[in-house]
């Protein structure tokens, strides 16, 4: 039988994940399906990432936000955190694109216009 770390890291359907990180209480739901997604071996590597519009002066607050919100729930040897500036869509799928993600994790508005959603716009543009 394979030491666990060594079948993760070899049977792992995902090896990136994008978890696209909302500072707000919408955003714990997503961590916690993260936190599934990794105990259950589907993902390896989480980049969290949070887009603001650019021009914003607090960044350095924004990662230390983004770390203590997900805190100790989610134990990965690959966890990494980015701030991103500019549009959401844009910014999610450059952010991709050279960090070579396989599956991008996002939460949802339920009082948001389906056809106006970030998933839906991501899909779109996608490469």
């Amino acid at each position: 039988m394979l030491p666990r770390v060594l079948y993760t890291l070899l049977m792992a359907p995902y090896r990136k994940a994008l978890l696209a990180l909302p500072l707000t209480d919408a955003g714990l739901g997503l961590i916690e399906y993260t936190v599934l997604l990794c105990r259950l071996g589907v993902v390896h590597d989480v980049k969290v990432v949070h887009v603001v519009t650019e021009g914003m002066t607090e960044l350095g607050r924004i990662a230390s936000e983004m770390e203590s919100t997900i805190g100790d729930r989610l134990q990965s040897n690959r966890l990494s955190y980015h701030v991103l500036e500019g549009d959401r869509t844009d910014a999610i799928l450059r952010f991709s694109v050279e960090h070579e993600i396989e599956i991008v994790l996002l939460g949802h508005r339920r009082s948001r216009n389906p056809r106006r959603s970030l998933a839906r716009r991501l899909a779109m543009k996608a490469p």
